[in-house]
């Protein structure tokens, strides 16, 4: 099954979008989107986590934190976002409507 799988996305066009995961912005300039964390069954709780794990207390600290497709959470400290085109692409983001010019 997982060679069908790899096989599709890699020669149907438009099969990769329908079959592969989207990074999600959870969090943005320390606020929490509820609406993703609800679709993606992402507990506060394991947020706040993440962003503890950093050695962080203070989530307006935080420029972002994402799920990423291979469902870990990856936290972006404010003072380390730079021009944010590390998130290009991440759903939820602003980022992820502009074109690539």
């Amino acid at each position: 099954m997982q060679m069908i799988v790899a096989w599709t996305s890699a020669q149907v066009p438009g099969a990769r979008g329908v079959i592969t995961s989207q990074p999600v912005a959870l969090l943005l300039e320390g606020e929490l989107n509820g609406d993703e964390l609800r679709r993606n069954r992402i507990t506060e709780s394991e947020v706040l986590q993440a962003v503890r794990s950093t050695g962080s207390g203070d989530l307006s600290q935080i420029a972002a934190v994402v799920l990423e497709t291979n469902v870990s959470l990856s936290v972006i400290p404010g003072d380390k976002f730079g021009n944010g085109s590390a998130i290009k692409g991440v759903r939820g983001t602003f980022q992820s409507s502009q074109s690539d010019t």
